[in-house]
């Protein structure tokens, strides 16, 4: 009888010990909500005001690559031009 009081007790303990952890891990939950909804409100502008241009953000990528691809491919063709006109005479290997 006593046994059984005692692990009834424990039981109860436990119970309870649960019930404020589930009450401060919801309080924490419901904090982090707020000051998520709270960013959200105070970006609100600045997406109405940058929101055209965050849309053609991929347009502005693809020709960013574009132009970056022609400088590049016009940095190879001009150090071909150079290798063919160079005169240097190759050396001789002795093998």
């Amino acid at each position: 009888m006593v046994a059984y009081g005692v692990l009834e007790r424990g039981a109860n303990l436990s119970l309870e010990s649960m019930l404020v952890k589930c009450n401060e891990y919801l309080m924490k939950a419901i904090i982090y909500i707020e000051k998520v909804l709270k960013v959200i409100i105070s970006t609100g502008p600045y997406l109405e005001e940058y929101g055209p241009m965050i849309q053609q953000f991929s347009v502005l990528y693809h020709l960013m690559r574009v132009i970056n691809e022609d400088k590049d491919e016009e940095g190879k063709t001009s150090t071909k031009d150079e290798l063919e006109t160079d005169t240097t005479p190759l050396p001789t290997l002795y093998i």
